[in-house]
């Protein structure tokens, strides 16, 4: 769950797909900027006890990273983003 937020927060921020003669120009992961631990907030990930037998939970938190992001900005700005990767420059 924590390396969906860092993945989610990554793509919010900085994410960005550049296409060029219909081709994506990103290879892999060496070209695509990831949050670094100087940049991460502090991720606190609480499981509860529910009797129901294990499965994945991870990938679900990703999607959402960006709409809480995005409200957070808006709650510090006043400036509603809708578009990615979010900036408020």
């Amino acid at each position: 769950m924590e390396s969906s937020v860092i993945f989610g927060m990554s793509s919010s921020l900085y994410d960005e797909l550049k296409v060029e003669n219909g081709r994506v120009q990103q290879a892999n992961f060496h070209q695509y900027r990831v949050v670094r631990m100087n940049e991460s907030p502090k991720i606190d990930v609480t499981l509860i006890a529910n009797g129901e037998a294990p499965g994945g939970i991870g990938e679900p938190v990703t999607a959402l990273v960006a709409p809480s992001v995005s409200n957070a900005l808006f709650a510090i700005t006043g400036k509603r983003l809708r578009k990615l990767p979010l900036s408020v420059a």
